[in-house]
């Protein structure tokens, strides 16, 4: 938009700038709801996240209203934050996201400990219980579930147990799909075929109904 020479055609509608504010605080928020499901400790109380309450803006620019018979209304005004001093209006709005709040109640969670990790450390995975307290749960038998895409395809279960501080870590292999974990000292053998896309759960042994969102195992070549 810094090119004084653009047509009006070219430039955002009210209806854009509008959208695009509260695109970027809806994203500022998710981002902060996300870590709100997926960090122990929040959910156990020990730490506290912060979101956007309310976001003021006060916007200067110039307004270009297109008063033609056939103009769909949402092209009527357009904002030029190129217009000259003098011909700038002030633009005055709020936007508000929901209100943030933890999850309730037990749970099974499972994340990617290194979301935005390339290399061998894009698949580790931790996994924890919370109890009806909020409080993480030690030695819960737990099934790690590898669902392949595709009809036909069979899922493969992994028994194992969350550790003394109620949580469990692994890693999947992006290249040749071997598990590891620190956590436990088997299966040594345990292997995905990554020539399949695979999504991994959890579910809680003593609860089957008890079962987390699915994650994709991201695979890279060798």
């Amino acid at each position: 938009m810094g090119d004084t020479n653009n047509e009006e055609g070219n430039l955002p509608t009210l209806e854009m700038v509008l959208l695009a504010f509260q695109k970027g605080v809806a994203r500022a928020a998710q981002a902060t709801n996300d870590a709100s499901k997926h960090d122990p400790n929040f959910l156990t109380g020990k730490r506290t996240l912060y979101a956007v309450d309310s976001l003021d803006v006060d916007l200067s620019a110039g307004l270009k209203i297109n008063m033609e018979k056939g103009c769909a209304s949402e092209d009527k005004i357009r904002v030029d934050f190129d217009a000259p001093a003098q011909n700038r209006s002030r633009l005055k709005f709020t936007v508000e996201p929901k209100p943030l709040e933890p999850i309730n109640g037990p749970r099974i969670l499972i994340t990617r400990i290194h979301p935005l990790s390339e290399g061998k450390r894009v698949n580790h995975f931790l996994i924890w219980y919370i109890d009806e307290n909020n409080l993480l749960k030690p030695s819960m038998d737990i099934s790690i579930i590898f669902k392949p895409s595709g009809k036909g395809k069979t899922e493969r279960i992994l028994q194992t147990t969350t550790d003394l501080t109620g949580q469990f870590r692994f890693n999947i292999d992006p290249v040749s799909g071997i598990f590891e974990s620190a956590s436990t000292y088997k299966p040594r053998n345990f292997k995905l075929d990554m020539a399949l896309d695979w999504f991994v759960s959890v579910r809680l042994k003593e609860k089957e109904e008890m079962v987390s969102i699915e994650l994709p195992i991201v695979k890279q070549k060798g």
